[in-house]
């Protein structure tokens, strides 16, 4: 006998909502960026609600984020058009392990939103257009090295434009107007968007983005 699974309650009993759960690998910015994004000064629907997996052992690796987000879906008695996302960063981690990662995207009827290298790249899409930068330039953002103890190249480029960036607590006020072009910027600089992910300077949380402002 199967176990039996737990009722989800929707947000604001709206029993015809659809639920958009995330993992992510992230324990402060991606959940904060996510639920300011939702929230009610911002793009809120009484159609859709987002539910962002707290990261709360900070294990950030994709095999990590998928088990948090299989834990969640085998925990809950979810709907037919209810969606779950895996958001992770390719920067750190090895390619043998993507492709495991993708396949079981692919089994169990998750979204991935893969950002290469790191998810600040969305994040400087709203302030910037990268894809007119020269080969030079790209590569650099790619790479993404650590330019000081605590700051990397992306992060650095994001603070020469807004004075200041907390990963622990990030605004999205300042960048919440762009958030259009964010995506048509990001879509341009998704070269190859049926690929299973970007091995390239790309970030897919903008199809993530995409979905919910169409709802």
């Amino acid at each position: 006998m199967g176990r039996i699974k737990r009722e989800l309650k929707r947000p604001d009993d709206k029993l015809n909502s659809n639920l958009i759960i995330i993992a992510t690998e992230g324990r402060n910015t991606e959940k904060k960026y996510f639920n300011d994004l939702t929230s009610k000064d911002n793009f809120y629907t009484d159609k859709v609600h987002i539910i962002v997996i707290s990261n709360i052992q900070d294990k950030s690796s994709p095999d990590h984020v998928m088990k948090q987000l299989n834990d969640f879906y085998n925990e809950y008695d979810l709907g037919e058009n209810d969606e779950l996302w895996l958001v992770i960063d390719r920067d750190r981690w090895p390619a043998k392990t993507l492709p495991n990662i993708a396949r079981q995207c692919k089994q169990k009827n998750y979204n991935m939103a893969l950002s290469n290298p790191c998810f600040e790249l969305w994040i400087l899409l709203h302030l910037k257009d990268v894809y007119s930068l020269s080969k030079s330039e790209k590569e650099r953002l790619l790479l993404n090295r650590k330019v000081s103890a605590t700051r990397t190249t992306i992060e650095k480029e994001i603070i020469s434009i807004l004075g200041s960036y907390n990963k622990s607590n990030i605004d999205i006020s300042k960048i919440i107007q762009h958030t259009n072009v964010a995506i048509d910027r990001a879509i341009e600089l998704d070269r190859f968007p049926s690929h299973r992910w970007p091995n390239y300077l790309a970030t897919r949380v903008y199809k993530f983005v995409k979905t919910l402002i169409n709802s």
